[in-house]
């Protein structure tokens, strides 16, 4: 696992450092002491894990990481920082972060990141989109149950989709049609920006002719029809994974 640590404190990159090679598991360290060298790093990586400070010389974590988004690239980003607020929170998760890291920090928190960071890079990733928790419960257990080791996360709505679907991790999105506030047509475009790379799966008891035209004109790669069948949603994930 490629691993980049940005910061202009050696101190910090060396605490970083040190848990990395704590791993079992083979981790390529990359580090940064300024912005510009952080943003070339990542602009060479395809996937990886990156510890981005917000305040460094030349150019900002943020800054840094906007690139990165940019490039579409598979990046667990984690920003750090000694300030915590609700503005920097924010505009850390505008941007794509999976996590936000106030110093000081310590060992477990790294263990932390890198244990789910591995987990999410090498495993396929679902959302499950849906205003309904027994319709994501039911969605969540067939994916653990139909053999394959994916990484599950679930979103109770499209505007919690899209900022999670920003961190750039998720290869497939199950999204619910019929959501309060945002619907899922409405939010299927929206998503598609974020990650064009990720596959969107409708998933609805609506099977009309007028209905497939529109999520195929918004963006989405297939339909599931609830009740949905643990066979079906085996076949459409197997599809993705050979693409």
């Amino acid at each position: 696992m490629d691993v980049v640590i940005a910061d202009d404190s050696r101190v910090v990159r060396k605490i970083i450092q040190d848990v990395c090679n704590g791993q079992s598991w083979d981790i390529e360290i990359h580090h940064a002491e300024d912005g510009e060298t952080a943003r070339q790093l990542l602009s060479k990586m395809d996937a990886g894990l990156a510890f981005l400070d917000i305040n460094m010389p030349g150019m900002t974590g943020l800054e840094a990481l906007a690139h990165a988004r940019r490039k579409g690239s598979k990046i667990v980003s984690v920003i750090m920082s000694s300030s915590d607020g609700f503005a920097l929170r924010t505009a850390a998760q505008e941007l794509g972060a999976y996590e936000y890291l106030v110093k000081p920090f310590n060992a477990n928190q790294i263990q932390s990141i890198l244990e789910t960071a591995r987990s999410i890079l090498s495993s396929p990733t679902v959302l499950v989109v849906d205003d309904s928790s027994t319709v994501r419960k039911i969605l969540t257990r067939m994916l653990f149950q139909i053999g394959q080791s994916y990484e599950v996360e679930e979103a109770e709505d499209a505007e919690t989709a899209i900022r999670m679907v920003r961190a750039g991790v998720f290869d497939t999105v199950l999204l619910d049609l019929t959501m309060p506030g945002l619907g899922g047509l409405t939010a299927l475009p929206m998503l598609k920006a974020e990650n064009p790379s990720a596959k969107i799966y409708v998933v609805t008891s609506k099977s009309d002719t007028e209905t497939v035209k529109a999520c195929k004109a918004a963006g989405a790669d297939g339909f599931l029809i609830k009740p949905v069948h643990p066979e079906k949603l085996q076949k459409l994930l197997a599809q993705n994974n050979a693409a």
